[in-house]
């Protein structure tokens, strides 16, 4: 493998394969960096994983330590993209469920 340059290392990360309607639509990679584990962060769609290493569409990024392949529904990917984790986005679900709408990041 040739030398990549990383975007960033990502930690407790989970790699999200998203569907609709039962058919896979595509996957991103979501976690917090390395060196700002306070934030998440997540990326455009995944093309290739070496390892690793996560190739998107953009960027190179490296996975560390444990970390995790999720399946979610398509209608998940607005929680993602607000830097919710895989496991919030079933909560979410649960209150939606319940009467909740969820506009923006508040409810």
């Amino acid at each position: 493998m040739s030398e990549k340059e990383v975007r960033m290392e990502l930690s407790h990360w989970s790699i999200i394969s998203f569907e609709h309607n039962g058919k896979h639509v595509g996957r991103v990679l979501f976690g917090h960096p390395v060196n700002d584990p306070e934030h998440s962060w997540n990326t455009s769609l995944i093309v290739s994983v070496d390892g690793e290493y996560v190739t998107t569409q953009n960027s190179v990024y490296r996975v560390v330590g444990e970390g995790s392949e999720v399946t979610l529904p398509l209608s998940d990917i607005e929680y993602i993209r607000a830097g919710m984790s895989p496991e919030a986005c079933e909560e979410m679900r649960g209150l939606e469920g319940e009467g909740f709408k969820f506009k923006g990041g508040i409810f």
